[in-house]
């Protein structure tokens, strides 16, 4: 019996991401499933799923990659392509810093829960991070080796290549990698603009749900009354030209309110409000929900 079941849990999006990788390479995928409490097909109806199963995930992938360098080159090249609901914002971000800081900050403490994950920005496009396992966690070599490939493939949802890796300390239960992000196509004052910024409230809109597993379509708790929405509202009613019920419309879209609740605070149709969410991707230059947030957060 392995007395690590039960401890922690991951979401079962993050379980979907390593099998789509494992297919996409055309890994050898008989027996992959052996011992585990779900398949392919019962995998994609979960919510989430026990650590210590996503460990098993790991190894086998890694196993079955030719060992870790395999898994790694693996990962690297490929990990990108099966997360597109991450492609889907990264066009709004403005570095490829302010990525990994959005993945490590916001989305890894909600898809893996069993990790503490730590972003250092150390300038000059050099990055530190740290990922360590919380007690009761079962020991998985593989994941924090598999990590140098994920990391090295983030970049590609920007276009950008591979980073280089300049340090890594790796055992069953933590990993530390400093790596070298490729040169971002943006200006240099967004880049410090994002670097200090909240994007808290794209997770949802990244994954579907909240930290406390709520659907997107309730309301959650998005920035503290202590964030500038007031003032970045105003940027935006200036820079992309808004109207005053876009405004108000934005206020609240940019909190995680669905359109429905919009409308209510509004004292109108939620119709109309599609029509101003419509227009606010226009006038924005975004086309979804993901976008807009995080083009609100990191460049306003």
């Amino acid at each position: 019996m392995d007395p690590y079941r039960g401890n922690h849990e991951v979401w079962a999006r993050s379980a979907w991401a390593a099998i789509d990788a494992a297919e996409r390479a055309k890994l050898p995928m008989e027996g992959f499933f052996d011992g585990l409490p779900f398949d392919a097909k019962s995998l994609r109806r979960m919510r989430r799923v026990d650590w210590s199963d996503y460990g098993v995930i790991c190894e086998r992938m890694e196993e079955r990659a030719g060992g870790p360098e395999g898994c790694r080159r693996l990962l690297a090249e490929g990990y990108h392509h099966v997360i597109p609901e991450i492609r889907a914002i990264a066009g709004s971000l403005v570095s490829a810093k302010a990525l990994y800081r959005i993945v490590l900050e916001v989305v890894d403490p909600i898809l893996l829960q069993p990790l503490v994950t730590s972003f250092e920005d150390l300038g000059e496009e050099r990055v530190l991070i740290s990922v360590r396992l919380r007690p009761g966690a079962r020991p998985c070599g593989a994941f924090f080796r598999g990590s140098i490939g994920a990391f090295e493939g983030l970049p590609g949802h920007l276009d950008l290549p591979l980073p280089e890796v300049l340090f890594t300390e790796i055992d069953d239960v933590h990993g530390i990698y400093e790596l070298q992000l490729p040169p971002s196509r943006t200006l240099a004052a967004r880049i410090k603009r994002a670097a200090r910024t909240p994007i808290r409230a794209v997770a949802p809109w990244i994954l579907g749900y909240t930290s406390e597993g709520t659907p997107i379509g309730a309301s959650f708790g998005g920035p503290t009354a202590g964030d500038d929405i007031g003032l970045r509202v105003t940027t935006a009613t200036r820079v992309w030209k808004l109207t005053a019920r876009q405004a108000d419309v934005l206020r609240l879209l940019v909190q995680g309110r669905a359109n429905k609740e919009i409308a209510s605070d509004l004292g109108c149709a939620e119709n109309t409000v599609e029509l101003h969410v419509t227009q606010l991707f226009r006038r924005s230059g975004t086309s979804s929900r993901a976008q807009l947030i995080a083009r609100f957060w990191s460049e306003l």
